[in-house]
């Protein structure tokens, strides 16, 4: 079994913090997606402007007169046959798609971040009720109970069952310190901030085998 201390469960204040989950990875991945989205619209849209042509010059006119006429004129080119014109409907349909995953993508992660939270608070009240009292006082007991026996003054069974409790709070113990590290990191995945915990965590010395 292991033994207190080998199993270290960090400091989880910042993991039950209030978060802004747009600061989330996820939400600002979506949100790259929505500018890009949005980004292929303008791009879409200028280019379903027609090109317009201007055009100037003198003119000799038709006759015996011999004048010339200073001629002008603008030409566009029709939209009716443009497929770019039909581009662009489906590029503004695809920003709302994008938009509507993004709120739903906010609403996922704080829902995500709550229970996260919530089920972290619980194995944290679980450990501390451990540590400090199921634990220590199932230790006396084994240790009551081991003396008695070896006095001839409690049972086998009595013994057996104080040393059976005692495995079992101590297995329990590991179980939430366990299961409490995996809810921090999920935690810190969600907020971004598992490379740099790593990194300000103290790291234990490399021994040669």
């Amino acid at each position: 079994y292991l033994s207190k201390g080998s199993l270290t469960l960090d400091a989880t204040e910042k993991e039950l913090e209030t978060f802004d989950v747009t600061r989330s990875p996820q939400y600002l991945l979506q949100q790259a997606y929505v500018g890009l989205e949005q980004a292929q619209l303008q791009l879409t849209k200028s280019m379903s402007v027609p090109d317009v042509t201007i055009s100037a010059g003198y003119r000799r006119l038709q006759g015996n007169s011999g004048d010339n006429a200073f001629i002008a004129g603008i030409s566009a080119p029709l939209q009716i046959f443009d497929r770019k014109q039909f581009a662009i409907p489906g590029s503004i349909k695809r920003v709302e798609a994008e938009k509507h995953r993004l709120m739903t993508t906010k609403v996922q992660l704080n829902t995500e971040l709550h229970s996260l939270q919530s089920q972290l608070r619980l194995l944290l009240n679980e450990n501390e009720l451990l540590e400090t009292s199921l634990v220590p006082v199932s230790k006396r007991v084994l240790s009551d109970a081991t003396h008695a026996y070896k006095l001839g003054q409690a049972s086998y069974l009595d013994y057996v069952d104080s040393q059976r409790g005692h495995i079992a709070h101590k297995d329990r113990l590991i179980q939430v310190q366990f299961e409490a590290i995996k809810y921090q990191i999920a935690i810190q995945q969600l907020k971004g901030t598992v490379v740099s915990r790593i990194q300000n965590t103290p790291q234990g010395k490399c021994h040669d085998m």
